[in-house]
């Protein structure tokens, strides 16, 4: 295992940024410091800038791009490098961003530019400001600027001889509000469809469908075009690409899956974390994994807090941070600007504890795979055809269903389009989820009637499978044979009900209301869409009706002023809404898991667990009596070793109040609906007794607290193992290991 290439193992890195246009930080952070830096907080990684948004570059020995103005030998990416070998740390440099101020000004045709003609910023400027001078403008990499990168990419790499390299802030956006219309892409798009840019946003037409997938290829492309450079210069060097999966509507996880083969690492960037649930940064890392067909993740936690940049996020929510991305089986990454580390770098020791936890580890935790039970289709088709310019609808279904089962302790993890029409990959879960996964190819239902088959469960929701991988609409379920069941339509309703049959589920009220209040209250009261039920009319007798829908007896309730309540309930009809056929395939006619993602009640997180087990080929591989806010991950080597990371959110409190909007009331609120607090304390766990199976042929084992240096032998009975952990402070690491 000592073998294994240095970015194949779990990493502890640090990321420097130096970003503002003037260069204040410059003298204050020279190379000899911030390798100081990393080795107090034990990072092995430096990540830094080779050139900034603005265009300039930090290393000395090039032409390519200007040379920034207060740039010093000490300061420069050259002896960056060279302190850092010192000492073993790798140095990965951040080049070929397509923000780039410098050659807008020098070349404003190089802009990308929307369909008004505006320039593209990467920035976020309130929409009423017209921009007279940009600061993060994009270049269009259909433009000369792809010639431009080239050549920068080439110098940065001979001048600095760094160990990887990081595409940052590499955009090109498909949405309508972020796409280019410059005269190359214009030119560039004729000359490969022979068709015109759409001028507006249709997703009806020809035009507007294939522009989208145009837009994705030049990506792709260009980053190819990119990789062949560095990879010609050093075979060695490390490939990477900032996929920033929840950010930018996730479209670049659709960059990643595309590039799989051609990536090396992918960077996950967690910026949004402060204001997700706990486990937000393990979310991103396996579904990047997902994406990267299982390439090497590293997932950052920023030093500072929301976006004050000044100001140090808590010790706490850093280390737990830094868990996250390790326990999904990620490595951790630090990111501090330069105002963090010079005004409020207090996190310091605290990223330095995490780094020696890993670092005292790392035996143990190369060579890792986490353990597969449960598989959530992550589907960048269903995101983009379905989903269109409002992708919450599709992907708050199934961050629903992700966060109901990792709460439940049960294993999950996510599957890509890519992977859904491979029967081998599929046959390693028990589970397979189709939530709302509305496109599917024709090979990927072949793929999941021969994983049923083979004794593989299925739950399906809404309009699963309704629809190809372009979004065309097959007028049916394409699993319709393993429902038992076909598609005939949506009732399109405000709100609605499902009433349960006797014993359908163990810990669900027999009446479930559907539908939500409209948070904004502008244009409408409730939320649109979230009620709807689908008809599926059952045909086949080995199907059982579980649940059926019920109208509301009007379009809204009465009982809150404005119509905000939920409506009471009104006509019962035969229509089935919950059905499970013989076959362990299970069917939701709602959109069960966006309801469990918005609201949260217990009983849409019940019956997401219990259909999930039900159909399942096999029951869980680990259990623990862990409370819902330990988060619980499960790996293992071969069939000799596992590994299990118990992370402890039990925080002193958590106030998360996302903006939903301002409520048409007569008068203003009480107070806004913006305060996000950070966790500060962890409250300790005592006695969690964990059961786990094994693998075949264990006799005895050596259960080992590695961070505790603690370890005793137990025999094995039936191949099963339990053991009671003391204590859960803020982490703990369980390793199972056979002897003989």
């Amino acid at each position: 295992m000592k073998n294994v290439e240095w970015w194949k193992k779990p990493v502890r890195v640090f990321q420097f940024n130096l970003e503002d246009p003037y260069g204040f930080f410059i003298k204050k952070f020279d190379a000899e410091t911030l390798v100081n830096l990393a080795r107090r907080m034990r990072a092995n990684v430096l990540v830094i800038f080779a050139r900034d948004a603005w265009g300039r570059r930090l290393y000395l020995r090039g032409k390519v791009a200007p040379q920034h103005p207060r740039l010093t030998e000490k300061s420069s990416v050259e002896k960056l490098v060279e302190e850092a070998r010192k000492f073993g740390i790798k140095v990965v440099i951040m080049i070929a961003h397509t923000a780039n101020k410098y050659m807008y000004e020098k070349h404003p045709d190089w802009a990308q530019v929307n369909a008004k003609g505006e320039v593209i910023v990467l920035e976020h400027i309130p929409s009423e400001f017209k921009i007279r001078s940009p600061q993060w403008p994009l270049l269009c990499i259909n433009s000369p600027y792809i010639q431009y990168l080239e050549e920068e990419v080439s110098e940065s790499i001979k001048a600095t001889n760094p160990d990887g390299v990081l595409l940052d802030s590499f955009r090109y956006q498909p949405d309508f509000n972020k796409a280019c219309y410059c005269d190359y892409c214009q030119i560039a798009f004729t000359k490969e469809t022979g068709l015109e840019l759409p001028e507006e946003e249709n997703w009806e037409t020809m035009e507007w469908r294939e522009a989208w997938k145009w837009r994705y290829r030049v990506v792709v492309r260009a980053i190819a075009r990119l990789r062949n450079i560095v990879k010609k210069y050093n075979p060695n060097l490390v490939y990477m690409y900032n996929s920033h999966p929840a950010g930018w509507a996730g479209r670049a996880n659709k960059v990643v899956e595309d590039l799989r083969d051609i990536i090396d690492v992918v960077f996950a960037e967690c910026s949004e974390a402060d204001h997700q649930p706990p486990g937000f940064i393990s979310e991103m890392v396996r579904l990047t994994k997902a994406m990267s067909g299982g390439k090497p993740v590293w997932a950052s936690r920023n030093a500072f807090y929301m976006y004050r940049t000044v100001t140090s996020a808590t010790p706490i929510i850093v280390k737990q941070g830094l868990r996250e991305a390790l326990i999904a089986g990620g490595s951790p990454w630090v990111l501090f600007f330069s105002s963090t580390l010079t005004q409020d770098s207090r996190v310091l020791d605290a990223v330095a504890e995490v780094y020696k936890e890993i670092e005292e580890m790392e035996d143990y935790l190369i060579g890792l795979e986490e353990v597969k039970y449960v598989g959530i289709v992550a589907s960048n088709a269903t995101r983009d055809w379905y989903g269109k310019s409002n992708p919450a609808v599709y992907v708050d279904e199934t961050r629903g269903f992700y966060y109901a089962l990792v709460n439940q302790h049960i294993p999950v993890g996510f599957i890509a389009d890519t992977d859904l029409a491979n029967v081998e990959k599929l046959s390693q879960y028990s589970t397979v989820i189709l939530a709302n996964t509305a496109c599917v190819s024709d090979k990927s239902i072949e793929a999941l009637k021969k994983y049923v088959e083979e004794g593989g469960g299925v739950v399906a929701t809404y309009q699963a499978t309704t629809l190809d991988m372009d979004g065309v609409d097959r007028e049916d379920f394409g699993i319709s044979e393993l429902l038992g069941a076909h598609y005939e339509g949506v009732l399109s309703l405000p709100w609605s009900y499902v009433i349960l049959e006797r014993n359908g589920f163990k810990k669900v009220h027999n009446i479930v209301p559907l539908g939500d209040m409209d948070y904004a209250f502008k244009n409408k009261r409730s939320e649109e869409g979230l009620a709807n039920q689908v008809r599926a009319k059952v045909e086949s007798e080995k199907v059982k009706v579980i649940g059926r829908i019920a109208l509301a007896a009007a379009d809204y309730g009465f009982e809150y002023t404005l119509g905000r309540s939920t409506p009471p309930i009104g006509i019962e009809t035969m229509e089935p809404s919950i059905i499970v056929s013989e076959d362990k395939v299970f069917y939701f006619s709602f959109q069960l898991g966006r309801h469990y993602w918005r609201i949260g009640h217990p009983d849409y997180l019940n019956m997401i667990v219990e259909s999930t087990l039900y159909v399942a080929k096999d029951p869980p591989p680990i259990e623990t009596n862990a409370p819902e806010t330990v988060e619980v991950s499960l790996f293992k080597r071969d069939n000799e070793l596992y590994f299990i990371h118990l992370l402890n959110h039990t925080y002193n409190q958590r106030i998360l109040s996302i903006p939903m909007g301002a409520s048409r009331q007569t008068l203003p609120g009480y107070s806004q609906p913006y305060a996000v607090h950070p966790p500060r304390r962890v409250n300790p766990i005592s006695n969690i007794r964990i059961k786990l199976k094994l693998g075949k042929d264990w006799e005895e084992a050596k259960i080992v607290l590695p961070l505790r240096k603690a370890e005793k032998k137990v025999k094995i009975k039936n191949n099963e193992i339990s053991y009671t952990l003391p204590i859960l402070n803020e982490y703990e690491a369980i390793v199972i290991e056979k002897t003989y």
